[in-house]
């Protein structure tokens, strides 16, 4: 029974980690690879969990009498749900209508991120409380713990082997099908062995079952039926283009997508560029490069395998630098579009760069007359990294006299909202910070120019027009009379007009995305404007009211109650429950820091996952195998809560010094590896805390389920307001550096109440 259970609870873990990584990089996939959605789903994750614990043990745990039967029937739904909730991930956008590249909005994003993933996190919460009642029938004073440091073990295995070697050998339908031999095997395990009295045909027939699924499983794979699965899965997302490949690199899921013979390219499902967009390769290029005086060097970010190129090569250029972070993108672009009649990657001036725009600009030594940014909108903090302050004060350095930096972003021809205004302003104050001259030029995209001289940027279609003459540049889009029409003096006074009505704005930064935050609220408003509006009323001053509103309250409340019999235990679940909070916001930081830096995260995301969880593991087993020795548990809970305290400040310092030595090649590799597993760190410290705390609540002989449920619920709760309040809110209103202090100041709070209840703490 004993290493069946053992067996049974790390497998638990396994597909707690491995499925949350697979189920998130799926989810990934399907919403823009947008970080703030990775918050919602760990926060929609954890409040499943959460459900799941604490139902578990306050309504079952201790009144059920054939807990191994419920045990090894919930795995086998487990095992049921894995494969199926991947596919169900994968059609979400065919069921709910919504066609590749198109705008998802916030409700059916929580509508189909709860119903794949509410289910496999509520079994996980709820198998963990009924593993620890099982445990208790062999260890019955280190249940709890013993069950969370095997689930940790099995988490740290599980998403180690996940992010190092199967995700790049086998698809998420491939993974999750193994998940479930592994559970299926557990619960075969556990039901060998029929229970001595009552059950034993019940164990009989549910081991039957098992066995057959497990046989079914083998089967399906060795006669493909689970690459048949996974082909036409990902036919539904693609609906109705037809995927002519597709890839996974530590950059994410590179697709090449053909429709009516255009072909179109596609990164974590975010729509990059097409093989028809003659307007916009004008647009993009000719503004820029015709009020450059003499645009021989041109530096292009983006974009360069699309028809851009061949505009840029009109004009007689020396040298074009093409950077593209994503190798992928290049090698289908050299397949695909190699017959294409714009396809120009291998003149002779055009220089391939695969490299992150930002480590690229930071260590040539080439100088540019035409810098051209052409990326999406900063929709994720991998993108947002090309419209900061830091990034304009960058490309400065690579700039010849004269010369021209273009970026754009989508905008409105006609109307433009608060939301839209406040969105372009931020962008315009954050590079007018840094260059003497910007402007904007309206219309459905709205390009920016920047350049440190003042007079180079005229915005007069006649100049504009005589320049493109003078060069011989044949334009079909960017010609006189289109110009006269987007420069004239009316759209321009009315740009102006809007943008001074939303008043004064903070600059985007590289640890302050606050375009990031206006660009969420813009893509709020394409389906809910009650929604954009809520988070119109959201503000610094609010979060920082609302941070300050909560310590007081907090501490008030629980200060009063400072004389009750239950202090002690309720001062210890408030500090386990700031703790969650604050190890998933540990975590979240670390993820957003890695992509704001280094500017890739798909590949790292299982192992910044693994990392905590190892930390997870080996502070459990290392607290456990002390447990017994222990005779002043609130005391060592107090110092390890100060650590908590400490840890966020530590994180902040590691990120600006991480952030500093990123332009080195050297460090920034090492940086690279050690930032990825810093939350072992964090992991390691809530490993230890635990333990201790359900030490603690069973010390007045507490029920072993109903305290297992309470405590893992309250970890799991807080995690879950950490995930989201941090995702939503805090890191782009508030930023990186003040969340990490307001995070600390919040364990502080749990610590004075930790240091009130000591007094009344007797040896235990």
């Amino acid at each position: 029974m004993r290493k069946g259970l053992f067996y049974s609870l790390i497998i638990i873990g396994i597909a707690a980690v491995s499925g949350q990584i697979i189920l998130i990089r799926e989810l990934f996939t399907s919403f823009y690879g947008n970080e703030l959605s990775i918050g919602f789903i760990l926060a929609i994750w954890l409040l499943g969990c959460s459900i799941g614990s604490w139902f578990s043990g306050n309504v079952f745990a201790d009144k059920l009498k054939k807990t191994r039967l419920l045990f090894s029937s919930l795995l086998v739904l487990l095992g049921l749900l894995m494969p199926f909730n991947i596919i169900l991930a994968r059609i979400s956008r065919y069921v709910f209508g919504i066609g590749p590249g198109e705008i998802v909005g916030p409700v059916t994003f929580v509508i189909s991120s709860s119903i794949t993933l509410l289910p496999i996190a509520f079994l996980l919460g709820f198998l963990f409380v009924l593993g620890c009642k099982l445990m208790k029938e062999d260890l019955p004073s280190e249940a709890i713990g013993r069950a969370y440091a095997l689930e940790a073990i099995g988490g740290a295995v599980g998403g180690a082997i996940t992010s190092i070697t199967l995700i790049r050998y086998f698809g998420a339908l491939q993974i999750a099908c193994m998940l479930s031999g592994l559970i299926f095997t557990s619960s075969y395990l556990l039901l060998y062995r029929p229970q001595k009295s009552g059950g034993k045909w019940a164990n009989y027939l549910l081991s039957g079952i098992t066995g057959i699924l497990l046989i079914a499983l083998a089967f399906s794979a060795i006669i493909g039926g689970i690459d048949f699965l996974d082909k036409k899965s990902l036919e539904l997302k693609w609906h109705p283009l037809n995927v002519l490949e597709s890839k996974d690199s530590i950059y994410g899921r590179t697709s090449v997508t053909e429709k009516n013979g255009q072909l179109s390219i596609f990164e974590n499902g975010m729509f990059l560029f097409s093989s028809d967009d003659p307007q916009g390769a004008e647009e993009a290029v000719h503004f820029p490069m015709v009020l450059s005086r003499n645009p021989k060097n041109v530096l292009l970010i983006g974009g360069g395998a699309s028809e851009i190129m061949e505009e840029i090569l009109k004009y007689p250029v020396e040298s074009v630098d093409y950077v593209e972070i994503n190798p992928l993108i290049i090698s289908f672009s050299r397949k695909f579009f190699r017959e294409k009649p714009f396809y120009r990657l291998n003149d002779s001036r055009v220089n391939v760069e695969n490299s992150d725009g930002r480590y690229f600009i930071k260590t040539t030594e080439n100088l540019y007359d035409t810098v051209i940014v052409h990326l999406p909108n900063p929709y994720t903090a991998q993108i947002n990294r090309f419209y900061t302050k830091e990034f304009f004060k960058e490309v400065k350095r690579v700039l010849k006299d004269g010369a021209i930096l273009g970026f754009s972003v989508s905008s409105s021809e006609n109307y433009i909202s608060k939301e839209q205004s406040l969105f372009l302003k931020t962008l315009l104050n954050t590079a007018k910070s840094e260059f003497v001259d910007v402007k904007i030029i309206p219309g459905d995209t709205a390009y920016f120019l920047c350049s440190m001289e003042k007079g180079i940027i005229a915005l007069d279609a006649e100049r504009i027009t005589d320049s493109l003459k003078n060069r011989r540049i044949d334009t079909t889009y960017v010609r006189d009379y289109y110009l006269f029409s987007k420069l004239s003096r009316e759209r321009l006074s009315f740009l102006a007009s809007a943008l001074r009505g939303v008043g004064s704005v903070a600059k985007n930064m590289d640890f302050h995305p606050i375009s990031y935050f206006y660009d969420m609220v813009l893509w709020s408003t394409y389906f809910n404007f009650k929604i954009s509006k809520f988070f119109m009323l959201i503000t610094k001053k609010l979060l920082m009211l609302f941070s300050l509103g909560t310590f007081l309250v907090l501490f008030g409340v629980f200060f009063m109650r400072r004389r009750g019999k239950n202090f002690k235990n309720e001062a210890t679940l408030v500090a386990l429950s700031t703790t969650g909070l604050s190890e998933i916001s540990f975590e979240i930081l670390t993820i957003l820091a890695f992509q704001i830096i280094y500017g890739y995260l798909y590949y790292k995301i299982g192992v910044i996952i693994a990392s905590f969880m190892f930390g997870l593991a080996f502070g459990s087993i290392y607290i456990m195998s002390r447990l017994h020795k222990i005779t002043q548990p609130f005391r060592l809970y107090i110092k390890i809560q100060t650590l908590i305290c400490i840890y966020p400040l530590i994180l902040l310092l590691s990120f600006k010094a991480f952030a500093h030595l990123s332009a080195y090649p050297l460090s920034r590799q090492i940086g690279a590896n050690l930032l990825a597993i810093l939350p072992f760190i964090a992991g390691f410290a809530g490993g230890m805390q635990y333990p201790i705390a359900n030490k603690l609540c069973l010390a007045k002989g507490a029920s072993l389920g109903k305290t297992a449920g309470t405590t893992y619920a309250v970890d799991l709760l807080g995690s879950f307001a950490g995930a989201f309040l941090l995702s939503a809110f805090f890191v782009p209103i508030v930023g990186i550096p003040m969340t990490c202090v307001l995070i600390a100041l919040l364990n502080t709070v749990s610590l004075a109440l930790l240091l009130t209840a000591r007094h009344r703490v007797d040896t235990v």
